[in-house]
């Protein structure tokens, strides 16, 4: 089988030659992988200047099935726009987990801003570079009006005509692979924007600065997911959006308060997905197995992460629970037996992930989240042993 065979038909549940596998790491374990891999970049530097060809060649190097091609690789950002003293930065950002490049904004003091207005900080933390919330733009608005003078992205803020061209690049050099498109979040870009304390709070008072929020964010993820999948084709396998509402033990808002006033976001990126055929993919962190139910509903096909530190993640009862309707992707904890494992340990819990979620189809093996500065190289390459899968 394919990559993209092999990550289809676990997506569906059915039985494959063997599990298929993703990546995903900070800055600092690429970094390490590719010096101690060795790994040769000259055939992926066709795939310049959209994506790392030394993690590119990671990637093939430890037989990855899965890629990703993110929103926010295709920012064509107004040139009169940008304010004096600012630069475009594609690379540096510590939150580019994958070989693609990322667009931020980058002023004369190192600050960061996303598309979106998010103002980040570079912070250190034991020899790992981590990006800190500095600004919320909008924690001041206390009605809907008092947001419309902001600077909202707009459609026309993307170019998708070089996508095609790039995926046919990525599958003449790496192979069939799976390929998802990531669709950004609406709640998380939300909060980070006005704050998650004001956010919340509103959404139980007066729910209209929050609703106008997340309107406009999702009106624009809406309109430029439509204008890649015309542009691109049948060349994705996936759509896969991010909003994280789980905390370790509950949810970060009560059900009732999601549906009411979350659901209706994913349900219109999930309904856009599943009617041009495509497969679904969503992630949140922490204890959401309240919602899970609902995730199938709506068409999730793959949950993401699996996290089994989490209260109700314990892997063999989600695949008895859920495992007939529902794929799932992570379940190797970034916070235990990665850091903190031997390679043995390692090789275990891959192999016991195997067994259980990967039976009988419906698991992509991966690790519960970005995998740290403080994991071991050794302990990575124990993950993707081939012997494992």
């Amino acid at each position: 089988m394919t990559s993209r065979q092999r990550t289809s038909a676990a997506v569906a549940r059915r039985p494959t030659d063997r599990v298929p596998v993703d990546f995903m790491a900070a800055p600092e374990i690429w970094d390490r992988l590719t010096s101690a891999l060795s790994v040769d970049r000259r055939p992926f530097e066709a795939l310049s200047p959209w994506l790392d060809p030394a993690r590119e060649a990671v990637l093939q190097t430890l037989e990855i099935d899965c890629r990703v091609i993110s929103y926010d690789m295709f920012v064509r950002f107004p040139e009169h726009l940008l304010p004096a003293g600012e630069r475009v930065d594609w690379w540096t950002t510590a939150h580019r987990s994958t070989p693609n490049r990322m667009w931020r904004r980058i002023d004369p003091n190192g600050r960061l801003r996303d598309v979106w207005g998010v103002v980040y900080r570079r912070t250190s933390d034991q020899g790992s570079i981590q990006e800190q919330i500095a600004e919320l733009p909008l924690a001041a608005a206390e009605r809907p009006s008092d947001l419309h003078a902001f600077s909202w992205p707009a459609p026309e803020w993307w170019d998708f005509s070089a996508a095609p061209r790039l995926i046919d690049d990525l599958v003449r050099s790496s192979g069939p692979v799976h390929l998802r498109y990531r669709a950004g979040s609406v709640f998380e870009i939300a909060w980070q924007l006005c704050g998650m304390e004001k956010l919340l709070a509103d959404l139980l008072i007066d729910p209209g600065v929050p609703r106008y929020i997340m309107d406009r964010v999702s009106e624009v993820q809406i309109e430029i997911l439509k204008r890649f999948l015309a542009a691109v084709e049948d060349r994705v396998a996936m759509v896969y959006f991010y909003d994280d509402v789980g905390a370790a033990q509950s949810l970060l808002v009560s059900r009732e308060l999601w549906a009411a006033h979350i659901r209706p976001y994913h349900a219109r990126l999930l309904d856009l997905a599943t009617s041009m055929g495509l497969e679904t993919m969503y992630h949140t962190d922490g204890a959401v197995d309240p919602l899970i139910g609902d995730f199938i509903d709506m068409g999730v096909d793959v949950l993401s992460p699996i996290q089994p530190e989490v209260a109700g993640f314990e892997p063999l009862t989600l695949k008895e629970r859920y495992g007939a309707r529902l794929s799932f992707h992570g379940g190797v904890s970034v916070t235990e037996v990665l850091p903190r494992g031997t390679p043995a340990d390692v090789r275990q819990t891959v192999g016991k992930l195997v067994r259980t979620l990967g039976r009988g189809g419906g698991y992509i093996m991966a690790s519960s989240h970005h995998m740290q500065a403080d994991t071991p190289v050794e302990n990575v390459l124990a993950m993707y042993d081939p012997a494992l899968r």
